[in-house]
């Protein structure tokens, strides 16, 4: 057992920290900023911290552990019977020591980046790991559209005074990446073709990728559904979140 069990509870922009000993008897409450958190994760020897599954749980997971930390996510509603008195960050916190201890509920695995890019309509497993070895950091990049520029995805631009003329797409950056992107945006489009010529639900995509293909042809529909994959992609490691496909209607 490690001698310092950490339980977070986690908020948009503040985290409330209760600090157990080894014999679970609390020893310190913090309430940290999001800097000052990460801070304490690299400053704190290796200990045991313990959040609920949310969203952003996942990502703190992975920074505790580039820190050494033994990191243990639970699921939020079996952590709740645990909470005693009103709801605030403080009880929450105390709810998670006392489930933990409790050693009867199964924790979550945390995601890695590469699951969370799989949950992409038309990022398969040779393209997410392509595009985690090629990239690297993804802060790199301050928008979604200087991904897909950096890649080659978006038009030459011949422009003079009030005439703007949009050519062919740059193809810079790797070409393997692109050729990855481009045949996974055809997969999807064909895909949201049979699905739309069915009469099915389409998901929130696939009614773009179709129309598109309508107005200026498959070759160039399948180009601009490899740029909106791309932007995607920021969207999904730089918020650290899953992208969820809905359906249409849903949206």
């Amino acid at each position: 057992m490690h001698p310092t069990t950490v339980a977070v509870g986690l908020a948009k922009n503040v985290f409330e920290l209760a600090v157990a000993d080894r014999h679970w008897h609390l020893i310190a409450r913090h309430r940290f900023t999001r800097r000052q958190f990460e801070r304490f994760l690299a400053s704190q020897p290796p200990c045991h911290v313990v959040m609920e599954a949310c969203g952003t749980a996942h990502h703190w997971g992975r920074v505790a552990q580039s820190h050494r930390h033994q990191v243990t996510l639970l699921p939020a509603q079996y952590v709740r019977p645990y909470a005693r008195g009103n709801k605030t960050d403080r009880t929450d916190a105390d709810a998670l020591l006392e489930a933990v201890r409790s050693g009867r509920i199964v924790p979550v695995a945390i995601k890695t980046v590469a699951q969370q890019l799989l949950t992409i309509p038309g990022i398969g497993l040779l393209t997410a790991t392509a595009l985690l070895s090629t990239v690297g950091h993804i802060n790199g990049f301050r928008r979604g559209r200087h991904v897909a520029s950096w890649l080659g995805l978006t038009p030459r631009e011949h422009s003079s005074g009030s005439r703007r003329s949009l050519g062919r797409i740059t193809k810079r950056g790797d070409v393997y990446l692109r050729c990855l992107l481009t045949h996974g945006a055809r997969a999807v489009l064909l895909a949201a073709q049979r699905v739309a010529a069915a009469g099915k639900p389409l998901t929130r995509l696939q009614p773009w990728a179709v129309a598109v293909a309508h107005r200026r042809g498959h070759n160039k529909a399948t180009i601009a559904l490899a740029n909106k994959i791309a932007r995607i992609v920021w969207a999904v490691w730089r918020y650290d979140v899953t992208f969820a496909a809905d359906p249409a209607l849903a949206a």
